[in-house]
């Protein structure tokens, strides 16, 4: 995606990997190696696990590269950002979905109103065809997943910033006629209520998930004893649940405020499936995550944002929508609230072709 956008690309990865840009093999945990290799680039993508986030971070920041990562760990980020922060580099963690889209658009959201009452964001990936105790399928870092159900949450209640417990408030909802819970897990919300501290009452992020998934996680995590042991916990999940290539992601947000007097509640709701990208058929959580970042990385590019410390809420939802990521995820999108969206014309820019169009529900 970022090779469509127009960028010169090469990856680092422990084992060979079979894809169409120049792959080095090595372990990131090699600082010296991975330093040089560095060196020539302007910009580096941290697609690992949140414990190698603070070494490449440290690396990056010192040789003056911009830094964007995935990871949803709370403290990695907050040391990022806070020990690491630079007049020279942009450093972006958490890209991606959530956090990453989800905070661009709870951002928006809060710009609708002269007062903004409550922000409620949801983000699930789940499969199209859920199957077992849990109705799961571990399609991204196993290790972030377990780090989201242990770590606390941030949360802002009756105008008070909160660390809450993951796995509390769980609630029952209803997309499209499907069925799903939602509980507050970590690192979903990033920055968001750092942002909006002092400006809002109620502010909140949940995961969506099947009926009974949080049942069998605090069975898990709780009844197994393998909150102190997540890689163990880890490697059980994709054991029972591994990836599978039928997924759809959904999100979610709702925000009521008041403008020009009158109350009201403002949603905005999305759907993908897997796509086909450039000859190659990508899971629904793949290629958002993808376009997510992509969308930041180009907005950077373009000079929209110096350097420093980058949150996602300080990016305009017009400005992401006008790049490849942006235009990707509404071409491809299904809208929760609206039916089916207007597929905008992409020719010259990458052309996909869609797959698996959301014709049906999850059963």
């Amino acid at each position: 995606m970022l090779r469509v956008a127009g960028f010169d690309v090469r990856a680092v990865d422990r084992v060979p990997q079979d894809c169409s840009i120049p792959c080095e093999v090595f372990d990131v945990s090699n600082a010296s190696r991975l330093a040089s290799v560095l060196k020539d680039v302007d910009a580096v993508i941290l697609c690992l696990p949140h414990a190698d986030s603070c070494q490449v971070a440290e690396i990056s920041a010192s040789l003056g590269i911009n830094y964007f990562d995935l990871t949803e760990d709370v403290m990695a980020s907050a040391y990022i950002r806070t020990a690491l922060a630079s007049e020279h580099v942009v450093l972006a963690p958490q890209c991606g979905l959530a956090p990453g889209l989800v905070s661009i658009v709870g951002g928006y959201l809060a710009t609708q109103y002269d007062t903004v009452h409550s922000i409620d964001l949801k983000v699930g990936a789940l499969p199209w065809y859920p199957t077992g105790r849990s109705g799961y399928s571990v399609t991204w870092s196993a290790e972030g997943l377990v780090n989201e159900y242990i770590q606390p949450c941030d949360v802002i209640r009756g105008g008070s910033r909160l660390a809450i417990p993951a796995l509390s408030g769980l609630e029952s909802i209803e997309i499209d006629g499907v069925a799903f819970e939602a509980c507050l897990t970590s690192g979903g919300l990033g920055t968001l209520g750092e942002s909006l501290d002092g400006r809002i009452m109620d502010l909140s992020y949940k995961t969506l998930r099947y009926p009974g998934h949080f049942a069998f996680v605090r069975y898990l995590l709780e009844d197994l004893q393998l909150r102190d042991k997540p890689k163990v916990a880890a490697a059980a999940l994709v054991r029972a649940y591994p990836p599978v290539d039928e997924d759809v992601v959904y999100l979610h947000a709702a925000a009521t405020g008041t403008r020009g007097g009158i109350t009201s509640r403002t949603e905005y709701g999305r759907v993908w499936r897997p796509i086909e990208f450039c000859g190659r058929r990508w899971r629904a959580i793949s290629w958002t995550t993808a376009a997510s970042l992509c969308g930041v990385v180009e907005l950077v590019r373009a000079g929209a944002f110096g350097p420093g410390v980058l949150r996602q809420e300080s990016i305009a939802l017009e400005s992401f929508s006008q790049t490849l990521g942006g235009k990707l995820l509404e071409k491809y999108s299904r809208s929760t609230t609206e039916g089916v969206d207007a597929a905008r014309d992409l020719r010259g820019l990458a052309e996909p072709t869609s797959v698996g169009a959301p014709d049906g529900r999850p059963r």
